[in-house]
């Protein structure tokens, strides 16, 4: 009985997908909680929220690099092709809501 396992490289593509946006949502949402005033322990996670903000499209482009890397391994290929797919829309949606914005930002000047 010979199966076939599960690339590995698209089991953490996918769990990449999944956690990076679940962690996100955690965040803001303790961030929010625990109240944004200055001193407070809400004001550090949000701090980290924001931070983690600007790199979830660079780790979403990682996922994706390693789904692509489990397609060209000689095991099932299922989770490298859901991994590489959602994360390239995340990093997309990601990237392009820094993009706007850092359009829309103007240090006061109008």
């Amino acid at each position: 009985m010979n199966r076939e396992k599960h690339s590995r490289l698209g089991v953490a593509s996918v769990i990449i997908a999944a956690a990076v946006p679940a962690l996100l949502l955690l965040l803001y949402t303790v961030s929010i909680l625990l109240g944004t005033k200055k001193g407070s322990p809400g004001n550090l996670t949000l701090i980290v929220a924001v931070i983690f903000s600007l790199l979830g499209p660079l780790l979403h482009v990682v996922g994706a690099g390693l789904g692509i890397g489990g397609l060209f391994t000689k095991r099932i290929r299922f989770y490298p092709v859901v991994g590489t797919v959602f994360n390239l829309m995340l990093a997309t949606g990601g990237a392009l809501i820094l993009f706007w914005i850092a359009k829309s930002i103007t240090y006061g000047f109008r």
